[in-house]
């Protein structure tokens, strides 16, 4: 898989892939070759990054990666389809720089829907959507706090909640119901939720 991914009914970042219950129907892609452009190539988009702070760009996985440095992240919107309801996931590569503050975000929608993120004060990472049985999963076994990248991602399936690091499923668990929708934007590095508290500090590639 190329740099990250969300994913539901229908996104993928390419920092993020998000698809859904019909299939893996992309949403948006974000590639961070040099922008932040979406090219997910969904109708109802493109749903473009907007930086907030100073995000540059680095080597990466494949091509380029965003770098944030702990007091930036990007900022794609709130549209809708974002709010997906049913089976969702959210992958991307990670290579973290420090964890230097509780909760740091990876991809989220504020703290009402979904997000992958820190879990608390670890080196772990967790995956949440809020609505379901089974609300959230985390890969407690991994550090990815080790200066290496790492493959993360998050998946719900309409019957199972699962985090997957590095391609390995670290942590699953019987989950079923309907996500929860939230009027906060999707935040790659920061949860708009707990604004500018929350940010990545490291790299994020598609």
């Amino acid at each position: 898989m190329s740099k990250a991914f969300l994913q539901t009914q229908a996104l993928f970042l390419a920092l993020l892939v998000l698809t859904g219950t019909a299939g893996a129907d992309l949403l948006a892609d974000y590639r961070f070759e040099g922008n932040l452009n979406d090219n997910g190539g969904n109708p109802s988009g493109p749903f473009n990054g907007s930086p907030d702070g100073n995000p540059t760009y680095e080597a990466g996985v494949y091509g380029q990666a965003i770098s944030l440095d702990g007091d930036d992240h990007i900022d794609c919107g709130n549209n809708g389809i974002f709010n997906t309801g049913g089976q969702i996931t959210v992958a991307c590569w990670i290579k973290v720089a420090s964890f230097t503050k509780t909760w740091q975000a990876v991809l989220t929608k504020g703290d009402d829907s979904w997000r992958l993120h820190r879990q608390g004060d670890t080196n772990n990472i967790n995956f949440t959507c809020n609505g379901l049985s089974t609300t959230s999963v985390t890969a407690g076994a991994v550090n990815v706090n080790d200066g290496q990248w790492h493959h993360v991602a998050g998946v719900y399936n309409g019957s199972e909640i699962a985090i997957y690091i590095d391609g390995n499923k670290e942590n699953g668990q019987p989950a079923t119901g309907t996500i929860n929708t939230s009027t906060y934007p999707v935040h790659i590095g920061d949860n708009a939720q707990h604004a500018n508290v929350r940010e990545f500090h490291g790299l994020i590639d598609d």
